[in-house]
């Protein structure tokens, strides 16, 4: 719970100083193009996850056989291209931020909110709609973020995408393989239902 606290705090005030920040900075394009992205990247997103959902009218024949093999199947393509399109997406926008010439903290600060913002409003949507599974991805991508940040922090000269993929993805990783294993918890749990 005591980690807890700093990053609700992170996630309400940290787009807002950086965008302060930034603007005090004369960094106005960087702040408008930020949140025209905060504000079209979710439905962007939404877009490109619809190959995902080729697999769920196979996962629910799945269910409603009570076929757990079947279900863990058609659950595992999307919960990678979910994983896919989410270390694409962090990996890209913060390396573009932070890569700027003369990025700084209120960059680095940015650039966590840009890639936070998409993920936490979808998985509170899937949240309102039953899903809690989109949680998972947004914990796990603002861990990431964190990590991106403190790579930055350590070596400010050197924000290239491998680089910040070699401090993301690993925390992604572990995001993977708790979603994978919240999956098939799910589905032992839904087969002792049947």
């Amino acid at each position: 719970m005591a980690f807890a606290i700093p990053l609700i705090i992170l996630n309400m005030f940290g787009g807002l100083i950086a965008g302060v920040g930034l603007l005090f900075l004369g960094e106005w394009s960087l702040v408008l193009l930020g949140i025209g992205w905060m504000i079209l990247s979710p439905f962007a997103i939404s877009i490109a996850m619809l190959p995902a959902m080729a697999f769920m009218p196979l996962a629910d024949w799945a269910m409603r056989r009570e076929s757990l093999p079947m279900l863990i199947a058609a659950s595992i393509p999307n919960v990678l291209w979910t994983y896919f399109l989410v270390a694409a997406s962090s990996i890209y926008i913060f390396s573009m931020v932070a890569s700027l010439p003369e990025a700084g903290f209120f960059h680095w600060l940015w650039a966590y909110a840009l890639v936070t913002a998409p993920w936490s409003f979808l998985a509170r949507k899937d949240a309102e709609a039953g899903n809690d599974a989109g949680a998972t991805v947004s914990f796990f991508v603002q861990i990431g973020a964190i990590a991106m940040i403190v790579a930055c922090w350590l070596e400010p000269s050197d924000t290239d995408m491998e680089r910040l993929a070699y401090w993301f993805l690993p925390v992604l990783g572990l995001g993977l393989v708790a979603q994978l294993l919240l999956v098939w918890v799910d589905t032992r749990t839904r087969r002792h239902e049947f």
